[in-house]
């Protein structure tokens, strides 16, 4: 484990620090110690007003960065954000950031075909259970694989002519498989904060449930529902759009309160270039077609993508 130890902004008002410290941040989650340099050299050139430094520890954070990657760490992630302007005590006139970053190495999640139809499983019993009695199935799986902290989609399709014809953001094609079946619900759980069996649960329920854009899943329908699960990778942050491979990436983008996802086949079925990508997301947001460009966290993601066999 190495250790690096350091403040973020330095004495700025709060609001000034917000800013300062989310563009820094986003500058070292890209993993590029030079990214780091350009961004804060830029930060201390716009004349924020009593900002004298965007990371006192710059010097630690770069060797830190350097170093982990030698070790192999492909990964980084943006742990917890805070300043001084938060505690009571603190005064919003004058704040000190701080920051918690992990640099870590990404061990891809591979599953069996008895993995795949254990998940497979689980979702389509949680469903069936839930619309029986509305109770909470009590699971308690003993395989590591499930154990594991993922973020996951879960995706249902059905051949249902009642499916609705139309769905949003407009331009999002409704059949992004190769099958003539319509979707019927898609809820996702991003955050890597649960076991992976408890995501499968949770999200197969809302996606039958939840799904704000369709009616909800019925137990008499259920027989006729194919069910898919996505399983993610870790978001990583991006800034260049060369660093985006369309079919194998999703997408994620976040400004503000606003945040829009959208899975790596939207984009390959679709025959979008990664300009349209872009613009489709934003809109997925509710945010302009070119927020990805002004100010905009963009991150980039895999999956590992498995369904039943009908």
């Amino acid at each position: 484990v190495v250790i690096a130890s350091s403040d973020l902004a330095h004495y700025p008002k709060f609001e000034d620090a917000l800013n300062v410290d989310q563009t820094t941040l986003a500058a070292i989650e890209t993993g590029r110690p030079a990214e780091v340099r350009a961004v804060i050299a830029r930060l201390m050139a716009e004349g924020v007003p009593n900002l004298k430094t965007c990371a006192c520890g710059l010097g630690p954070i770069l060797v830190t960065m350097g170093v982990a990657a030698g070790l192999g760490a492909d990964t980084t992630t943006v742990i917890q954000y805070a300043n001084s302007g938060y505690s009571p005590r603190g005064s919003a006139d004058k704040v000190v950031g701080y920051g918690a970053v992990m640099l870590w190495r990404y061990q891809p999640l591979t599953l069996t075909s008895e993995q795949q139809q254990t998940l497979l499983q689980l979702a389509r019993r949680s469903i069936a259970d839930y619309l029986q009695s509305t109770a909470v199935a009590d699971i308690h799986p003993v395989d590591p694989i499930l154990l594991r902290r993922a973020g996951a989609f879960v995706t249902l399709r059905s051949p249902d002519q009642r499916a609705v014809d139309r769905l949003e953001p407009p331009g999002i094609p409704q059949n992004v498989a190769e099958t003539n079946l319509k979707l019927r619900g898609c809820m996702g759980h991003v955050s890597a904060d649960l076991p992976l069996y408890r995501v499968v649960h949770n999200t197969a329920i809302s996606a039958a449930t939840a799904d704000p854009r369709l009616p909800p899943v019925t137990l008499e329908a259920l027989d006729d529902i194919v069910i898919e699960i996505s399983i993610m990778s870790p978001l990583r942050r991006i800034t260049r759009t060369e660093e985006i491979e369309i079919g194998r990436h999703g997408l994620l983008i976040s400004q503000g309160e606003r945040r829009g996802l959208l899975l790596p086949e939207v984009a390959g079925h679709a025959g979008w270039d990664r300009q349209t990508f872009l613009e489709q997301l934003c809109r997925k947001a509710q945010l302009p077609p070119q927020a990805w460009q002004a100010g905009a966290a963009l991150y980039r993601f895999t999956t590992l993508k498995f369904k039943e066999q009908k």
